[in-house]
């Protein structure tokens, strides 16, 4: 069944894996995430940094952010000039969303 645009509610909104499976896959997605969730304005660089020349022991191994942007908290972005407040929105035969909801097409979690 074709699709435009996937939503879920906080359960699989808090899950990081499964937002990072979606980007991925190149979706559209509209997720419920807690106002603390920290988020990035920008793709951000991600990679296993250089080891330094010298240093002892294990070789850095763990993927962390490379580039020097910060992340911010969601809760941060109400009034922000590059988002969407979209005050009612529906989505699931469930009903809607009870928070406010953010849109914008470039904020990745």
């Amino acid at each position: 069944m074709p699709f435009e645009v996937v939503t879920a509610d906080s359960l699989y909104g808090r899950d990081s894996h499964f937002r990072a499976e979606l980007d991925a896959d190149d979706l559209i997605y509209v997720l419920d995430v807690p106002v603390t969730t920290r988020v990035y304005l920008s793709k951000p660089v991600v990679g296993v940094p250089e080891t330094p020349p010298g240093k002892l022991g294990r070789p850095f191994s763990q993927v962390q952010v490379l580039s020097d942007e910060q992340s911010v908290e969601v809760r941060s972005l109400f009034g922000h000039p590059d988002f969407t407040f979209l005050s009612s929105i529906r989505c699931s035969v469930l009903g809607g969303f009870t928070e406010p909801v953010l849109a914008s097409g470039s904020v990745k979690v």
